[in-house]
């Protein structure tokens, strides 16, 4: 069985903060927003749910779902 990989949450958020920095993004983001926007702006490109689950890390896809309703 393989194991998962964690990383300090502390990471992630100076991680978000570049990349808000670095996208000109102005507005208070948070990791989560741009996790949404992701999802969302790969199904617009027509990639498959499945992908995009996997992307994610969504153990069921039923999570990745919830990105086809902000498409319309």
């Amino acid at each position: 069985m393989e194991g998962r990989h964690t990383l300090d949450p502390s990471l992630i958020r100076k991680a978000g903060r570049r990349t808000v920095v670095a996208a000109g993004i102005s507005k208070a983001t948070k990791y989560h927003t741009l996790r949404h926007s992701f999802g969302t702006h790969l199904l617009e490109r027509g990639q498959d749910i499945r992908t995009i689950q996997e992307l994610l890390g969504h153990s069921d896809v039923k999570t990745s779902i919830i990105y086809t309703h902000l498409l319309n």
